[in-house]
């Protein structure tokens, strides 16, 4: 059985580049906002960014 638990990513905490590389390689170009608009946005409080955690509770 898994748990996922969400958790919010600011520019300082470490998954915040693990997250920004997950969204690149999620969308096509052309769709993707552009990573100082969303840094700048999350700087002001105008966005979060949320990831999860995956965690496996083994019986």
């Amino acid at each position: 059985m898994s748990e996922v638990e969400f958790q919010q990513i600011t520019l300082e905490n470490p998954d915040f580049a693990k997250a920004i590389a997950l969204y690149q390689q999620s969308f096509l170009p052309q769709e993707i906002i552009p990573i100082p608009i969303i840094s700048r946005s999350l700087k002001l409080g105008n966005i979060q960014l949320w990831g999860d955690i995956i965690s496996k509770n083994l019986p």
